[in-house]
Parts: C-alpha cells; sequence; structure tokens
C-alpha cells in the first residue's frame, strides 16, 4: 500500500512531503496553506498521476474556499472539484486517496456522493481517523449533528497525537454550538486553542460561545486573540467559516477588539 501510495518520481515525494510540514509548522494559516497548495502543484507538475498528491490539493483548496481564506468563485471550486475527481480515478481502492477526495466533495457541496465514498473508506480501513472525521462533518453539515459529532470524536479518538486535532477540534466545538451545547462547545474551543496555538478559528469560536453564555468580556480578550491571530479577519471570512449565527453573536465585538 505504501509503494502504491508514493509517486515513482522521488522529487514529486519531496515536494508531497514539504506541502504536508507547510502546515504542520505553520498551522492553518494563509502563508502555510498557499505554500501547501505550491508544492502539492509541483509535485504534480512533475508527476501528473500521483493521486495522493491531487487528492491532498483538492481538500486543501476546498477548505481554503470553505474557511474564507481565499475568495469564493466558480473557477477555484471547478478546479478543486477536478483534482478531487482525477485523484479519484486514478486511485479507487486506496483509503488515504480516498478520503481525502471524499471530504474534498464534502466542502465542494457534493454531500451524499461524499458520504458514500467515506463509508466506503471506512469499510477499506477502519483505522482511517481522517476518514471518520470527514464523515461525521459530513453528516453534521446534512443535519444529522448527533451522528456526526459522534463520528468526529470517534476519529479524533483514533488518532490522540494527530498533528490536526486543533482544527478537528474546532469544527467540533462549533457543530457543538449549532445543536445548543454551548458548554461542551467552550470545552472544544479551548481545547482546539491549546492544540494549535496558531488556529484563529478556534478563538472566533471561543469569543462567540462567551458572548452566547453573556460573559461580553472573556468574549472580547478570545476575540481580540483571534484577531491578532488573523489581523485580516473579516466579516465575510467568518460567514465562510462560522455562519451567519456566529458571525451576529460576534457582531458587538467588532468596535471593542
Amino acid at each position: 500500500m505504501i509503494r502504491r501510495q508514493r509517486p515513482d518520481n522521488v522529487d514529486a515525494c519531496g515536494h508531497f512531503h514539504q506541502a504536508v510540514a507547510a502546515i504542520a509548522s505553520k498551522g492553518w494559516t494563509e502563508e502555510a496553506l498557499r505554500e501547501a497548495r505550491a508544492q502539492l502543484q509541483s509535485a504534480l507538475a512533475l508527476n501528473p498521476p500521483f493521486g495522493l498528491g491531487r487528492a491532498h490539493f483538492a481538500l486543501l483548496r476546498a477548505l481554503a474556499l470553505n474557511i474564507g481564506i481565499i475568495e469564493a468563485s466558480d473557477a477555484l471550486s471547478a478546479d478543486a472539484l477536478e483534482a478531487a475527481e482525477h485523484a479519484l480515478a486514478q486511485h479507487d481502492g486506496d483509503s488515504q486517496v480516498l478520503g481525502y477526495a471524499g471530504c474534498a466533495l464534502a466542502d465542494l457541496g457534493q454531500q451524499d456522493r461524499a458520504v458514500e465514498i467515506l463509508e466506503r473508506v471506512l469499510a477499506l480501513d477502519p483505522s482511517n481517523a481522517q476518514a471518520h472525521v470527514a464523515l461525521g462533518a459530513t453528516l453534521a453539515l446534512q443535519g444529522d449533528r448527533a451522528s456526526g459529532i459522534e463520528k468526529v470524536r470517534s476519529g479524533m479518538r483514533i488518532s490522540p497525537r494527530d498533528r490536526r486535532l486543533g482544527f478537528w477540534g474546532w469544527f467540533l466545538g462549533l457543530t457543538l454550538l449549532r445543536d445548543g451545547r454551548a458548554e461542551e462547545a467552550l470545552h472544544e474551543a479551548r481545547t482546539s486553542a491549546a492544540r494549535d496555538t496558531r488556529l484563529h478559528l478556534s478563538r472566533v469560536l471561543q469569543a462567540g460561545v462567551l458572548q452566547s453564555l453573556g460573559r461580553s468580556a472573556e468574549a472580547h480578550e478570545a476575540f481580540s486573540a483571534a484577531r491578532q491571530l488573523r489581523p485580516l479577519l473579516s466579516r465575510e471570512e467568518m460567514l465562510a467559516s462560522d455562519g451567519a449565527a456566529l458571525v451576529l453573536l460576534i457582531e458587538p465585538l467588532w468596535g471593542r477588539a
């Protein structure tokens, strides 16, 4: 399986690992995502059939669109979708490729198809933490929050040292807040912030939850921390990543942060 996942061209494999390292070392920042996409583009230029690289490229582009780091456009969405389709065509049956591509499809709005693919991934490899989280996120987005929350938590338990735990925990907390479970959401937001000190999303979530609980002073502090981490943070960006309800909660904090 390892041999099948790697491209024949060692340089392309090196670019792939540099992309992974960019996110690991710099967090889910605009700079890191831009560097990772550039590294993956270099890998694919050297080895176009590299399915794992193409699936990862699709996922990072879809995530960047969904958290508002890059401005949404039909062209960028089409680019991500094309990469996911190519990955699926080239490496159907490879659980890691399928997991990344399935998650990308969910982020691009093809949620029913994503569920089918991610369930197939878990049939192939029940220990694929990323697929558990991606399936949980997709189920939550479809309205089945209870199943989605449990599936995300299952994936996080499977991989307790995963470099993505901060990001996954942010989404879990956001889903808990949408489900009316504010205290649990606050716990996940704080845990996410501790796991990834560079992630502004968890501070935004923390601010929104605290504001919903009437703890305005603490909310102001959390939102100030978010804006220090992400000086370019805008309402439009938060609408993409967090939704209108959380943006409405945070609205009173803009002039104070």
